[in-house]
């Protein structure tokens, strides 16, 4: 009889041991999973109130305006070029991104950390815009291009008060 409770206390001691390695394998696999996750490239673009719009001799339309960068890796990284687009008529027409004096190109950005960077968007127009168009609220497909190679495409309005509640 106690030769029975031995065997029997022996594998329920063995069944607890591997069920606590199970238990610590999978806490580890899952652990792994969401470190590699978080070293993946991970920029958050956020708008930093409205873009303000202007036209300038001739056809030229620029917005200028802020965003937050929030770099949500564990990893540093760096935005090393920017691509802008406007919505036209329908249509996506490609123009020229631009930093101001201060906010240079690239953007490094530490882990886990937000920064306000100020950008400039010029687009050539069609010769009939009138004014009122530019300062009316229009849509930017704003696409960075991190040092990995990673495109972070991300539409805003030009408005303000649609910008803060996108």
């Amino acid at each position: 009889m106690t030769g029975l409770i031995a065997d029997a206390s022996l594998d329920w001691a063995d069944a607890m041991k591997l069920l606590f390695s199970a238990g610590s394998l999978g806490v580890t696999v899952y652990f792994w999973f969401v470190r590699v996750n978080r070293e993946r490239v991970s920029v958050g673009v956020f708008p930093a109130g409205g873009f303000e719009g202007r036209l300038e001799q001739g056809s030229l339309g620029v917005w200028t305006g802020k965003v937050y960068l929030a770099n949500r890796s564990i990893l540093p990284t760096a935005v090393v070029a920017g691509e802008v687009e406007l919505l036209v008529r329908g249509r996506w027409q490609k123009g020229g991104f631009h930093t101001p004096e201060g906010s240079e190109l690239p953007w490094n950005l530490p882990p886990s950390q937000a920064y306000a960077k100020s950008m400039i968007a010029a687009f050539d127009l069609p010769a009939d815009t009138p004014t009122e168009w530019v300062y009316a609220n229009r849509k930017l497909r704003i696409t960075l291009i991190t040092v990995e190679g990673a495109r972070l495409v991300n539409e805003l309005s030009t408005h303000a008060e649609y910008a803060a509640a996108a």
